[in-house]
């Protein structure tokens, strides 16, 4: 079973979120009709939209706010908050303490950015991090470790 936790500022509408899906390779139609069902639930704040053999908790709204409520530790943190000139507030070392505080230990967080605010507000968050290889058009990537 996957739990699946996700902060969306912004959730795409499931009106837009249905002709994304169909684009999809056939075999994945029944995963995005499931996710469907229970999306035209979502409402501000913490939605916990069960899905065959997963859990996916989504926060709509600020992740500074919600994460104050996230419900379990996280293993592993994906940290998508595009550009630190556009988003700088994704990038705040006060929400990276939070972020660090509901990671298990030995958990670990990755980002595309490599910027220098980055790297510096991970580790003083308590993370120990590490550039490595990226994917194109990426050269490198950051992984950081409780």
């Amino acid at each position: 079973h996957l739990t699946y936790i996700s902060y969306e500022q912004h959730p795409i509408p499931l009106a837009q979120l249905i002709p994304i899906h169909a684009a999809f390779p056939p075999e994945l139609h029944p995963h995005a009709q499931a996710l469907q069902a229970v999306y035209s639930t979502l409402h501000a704040g913490w939605n916990t939209l069960h899905l065959p053999n997963t859990t996916l908790h989504l926060y709509a709204g600020d992740a500074r706010e919600g994460i104050a409520t996230h419900p379990v530790p996280a293993d592993c943190w994906f940290l998508d908050g595009f550009s630190t000139a556009n988003n700088p507030q994704l990038w705040e070392e006060d929400l990276l303490r939070s972020v660090y505080a509901h990671t298990v230990p030995g958990g670990t967080a990755t980002t595309y950015s490599v910027a220098s605010m980055v790297k510096d507000n991970l580790t003083a968050a308590g993370f120990t991090i590490a550039k490595a290889k990226g994917h194109p058009p990426k050269q490198y990537i950051l992984t950081a470790t409780k």
